[in-house]
């Protein structure tokens, strides 16, 4: 307060009013500098200073404090000069309510800005926790909007309780705000839909751009874009698809990049009943051998496979096992595989069916009675030399073309 002896005089009780002012603000750079050579010395010492909560809450409070300081000392100058006995100060006096709503305005909108510096930096030392594929798009997507939310509401909240404390009511303006945002959150369903499965998607971390990933048969690419509505893929054939986060969220996705972008391809073929499967296997295994030494996207620690799977109505069928570094890579190798498959089963005489099917059935002289095996005897005998002899058994082979 302002000492007795200043009160008379309008010079004095000025001059103590800009010393209270300049010592808060210098107080105020004196705090700003202590906590910025604390902040500096906790960083050098912190391995990892993005995440270090220290460093975090001090690098939010520091501002606010040294704000704080130098307005509580242009309050108390205000204060102690509004009391003077001087009737030339008594216009101060005057604005004595005015500085006390004014006042209460800027704590609150300093204690707003306190509350929204100490959230971002938790968030951001939250984002600093998470795994390192996902803390780009946390940072770049998501954290950005939730960032502006969070001040809006914080700030909002601030400006309610100001008007409350001033005496202003407040209930027909809540009502208000309710029902414009129930109507706000009606007409933007679908897009606060697909804004929260972004969340999931970004914080969940099973997808980062980059990764090859398939939806459903239609909708397969590669990522190049995690937005807060959607996702941007690029298919093979460099189309771009749009897809809604809800979707991804709602439909079973496989990831064909992780955890490690190698994927297995499968050759799928037939040999004749008659071949050796040991030697097809053997062929096989050398012609797999052969094709992943001289190509650069196969996956050359993992030895190819043969597994014969079924007896089919045509052919024995197996199937030839390998790994291609990335998708992508196993429709090329599969593609020199089947040719040099081709080849070699032509060079080796291991055959490859066409659908065949065997009817078999008995001859009519084993259900007809002798007079009438007599009979057909006797027509066959006229038949020309190029009829085929019948045998015990007749079989016909039908070949599909």
């Amino acid at each position: 307060m302002l000492p007795e002896i200043f009160g008379d005089s309008v010079v004095a009780a000025l001059a103590f009013g800009f010393a209270v002012v300049a010592a808060s603000t210098a107080i105020a750079f004196l705090a700003n500098f202590l906590l910025r050579q604390v902040l500096r010395l906790l960083t050098n010492r912190s391995e990892s200073p993005l995440r270090s909560v220290e460093i975090r809450i001090i690098g939010a409070l520091r501002v606010p404090l040294a704000l704080l300081t130098a307005l509580y000392g242009i309050r108390l100058a205000l204060v102690s000069i509004s009391r003077a006995s001087s009737p030339s100060l008594g216009f101060v006096s005057n604005l004595g309510q005015l500085g006390h709503n004014l006042w209460l305005i800027v704590i609150a909108a300093l204690a707003c800005y306190t509350a929204s510096r100490l959230i971002i930096a938790f968030m951001r030392w939250y984002s600093a926790h998470t795994p390192h594929e996902t803390r780009t798009a946390l940072n770049t997507v998501i954290f950005p909007i939730l960032i502006r939310i969070t001040s809006i509401v914080v700030f909002t909240l601030g400006a309610l309780i100001v008007l409350d404390v001033l005496g202003i009511p407040i209930t027909p303006l809540l009502a208000g705000i309710g029902i414009g945002g129930l109507a706000v959150a009606l007409a933007l369903t679908p897009t606060i839909t697909s804004f929260i499965a972004g969340t999931y998607v970004v914080a969940e971390g099973h997808i980062s751009e980059g990764d090859y990933v398939e939806i459903d048969s239609e909708r397969a690419g590669f990522v190049v874009n995690i937005g807060w509505r959607s996702t941007v893929l690029r298919s093979r054939f460099n189309n771009v698809i749009v897809v809604p986060n809800n979707l991804i969220t709602d439909s079973i996705l496989t990831n064909y990049t992780t955890p490690t972008p190698a994927v297995t391809g499968v050759v799928e073929c037939g040999v004749s009943y008659d071949s050796d499967l040991r030697e097809v296997e053997r062929v096989c295994l050398e012609v797999a051998g052969d094709v992943i030494e001289e190509s650069d996207d196969a996956n050359k620690e993992f030895e190819p496979i043969v597994r014969f799977s079924e007896f089919s109505d045509s052919n024995i069928n197996f199937r030839l096992i390998f790994q291609g570094a990335d998708r992508v890579a196993t429709f090329a190798i599969k593609h020199e595989m089947m040719m040099r498959l081709h080849k070699r089963f032509k060079d080796e005489g291991i055959e490859i069916n066409y659908p065949v099917r065997k009817l078999t059935s008995a001859l009519p002289g084993d259900l007809l009675p002798a007079a009438e095996t007599e009979g057909m005897n006797a027509n066959v005998a006229n038949v020309t030399e190029d009829t085929p002899t019948s045998t015990a058994i007749a079989t016909e082979e039908l070949r599909d073309p």
